[in-house]
Parts: structure tokens; sequence; C-alpha cells
């Protein structure tokens, strides 16, 4: 087995040195030393926040996001392999990919929005927390329509005030649509009308992620 498939990507008490230069204080109370030249290079935030804070030299600076999610997001700015995101817990992933849109780091954002649109599936909600206050529509749709499956009970315990706002008029919108067939046949009998309403009410994102086997059921169902 040759070096390439072993290697691992190093963790953040290995990558950092004692020649570390600038320190982070995490909202729960870690310390974090860093070098200030690799975040000056990676990240646009971090270059303007230092521009600003030179006259005070060596000063622990205070960020807002934990530990768990600068240590991974710091490792996106140093020249090593990109941290394993499947071997995580997908808050955190969540969570450092905010921080990544927070303080333009580049370098990690192509790995996170991959990361985050395959997980729509499984977290929709969370995904389009994510992808509607930073404008990515086409993420925000897919996700938007695995979210059909949730009452509006379960989203608004989940979603952004705003999010949710946006998201409640697409529900709303989708659901009278689906009455509107429903009501509109004249000619059902009570199994196929049952069946379809089903198919409505307990499936409604696969009307988009599963469009053809959707439209199968359907016209076997209007037939």
């Amino acid at each position: 087995m040759n070096d390439s498939t072993t290697r691992k990507t190093k963790g953040f008490d290995q990558l950092v040195s004692t020649a570390s230069d600038l320190a982070f204080c995490s909202s729960d109370g870690m310390l974090l030393k860093v070098h200030s030249k690799n975040l000056e290079v990676h990240s646009d935030v971090f270059a303007n926040m230092f521009e600003a804070a030179t006259d005070k030299p060596g000063e622990t600076i205070a960020l807002s996001e934990p530990a768990a999610v600068l240590e991974v997001l710091f490792q996106y700015m140093y020249l090593q392999p990109q941290p394993n995101l499947d071997a995580m817990r997908f808050p955190v992933c969540a969570a450092v990919a905010e921080a990544a849109e927070k303080y333009l780091v580049y370098s990690a954002m192509p790995a996170l929005h991959a990361h985050m649109r395959a997980n729509i599936p499984r977290h929709p909600l969370v995904v389009l927390n994510f992808a509607v206050p930073h404008e990515f529509v086409d993420l925000a749709n897919d996700a938007a329509r695995y979210c059909l499956q949730f009452s509006l009970e379960k989203a608004v315990g989940v979603l952004r005030p705003d999010v949710f706002a946006r998201w409640a008029v697409f529900y709303d919108n989708w659901h009278r649509g689906a009455a509107r067939v429903l009501t509109n046949q004249r000619t059902w009998d009570t199994t196929s009308y049952g069946e379809l309403e089903d198919l409505l009410r307990r499936n409604p994102h696969k009307c988009f992620t599963e469009a053809e086997k959707w439209q199968r059921n359907r016209k076997a169902l209007c037939a």
C-alpha cells in the first residue's frame, strides 16, 4: 500500500507549531493559535481584521464560533489534505459552511457546498437554512422541495424566521395546487382517490426529486 492511500489529514494540534503568532478564543473558551500569514492569504475578512488591529499586537481575538468549527475551518488555510467531512457530524459541517461564508474562506467553499448538496435528502431543513441567506438559488430550490415532506410545525422549529416565511409561501402554493388536483376530479373511485391523496400528502417532495416515477404513479391512478 502506498503512502498516498494511507495519508490522513492532520489534526489541528499537529498542524499548528509553536511558531504560531496569532491567538483566537472560541465561543466555548478554547484558545486556538494559528499563523496570521496563512489566514491573510486565504481570507479577506481575516486580512482586514488584522489590518485594523495592528495597534494591539499579540491580543487574543474572540470569535463567535465554537472550537470544533474553527479547528476545521482553519485547516482549509494550511497546505495539507482537506478535512474529511464525511467523518464529521453534519451539524458541525453545516456550521463550518456558515463560517466559511462569513469569513470568506474561498478554499473551503467548494467542498462544503458539495457536502451540503449531498446531504439534502437527509437534512433538507438545515441545508435550506444555509442556502437561502447566501442566495444559493439552485441549492435552496432543491432543499425546499425535499422540505415539503415536513409539517409547518416541524419546519418552524428549525428554519430561521426569514427562511421560514419564504418557504411557507412555497409550501402553501404547492399544497393548494395538490388540493385542486384532488377536488377537480369528477370520476374518482374511492380506492384511486385515496391512493392519490396518500401520494400527494405523504410524499410531496418526490414530485420533484423522483419526477419520472411520480408522473407514472399519478397517470396510473388518474387513468
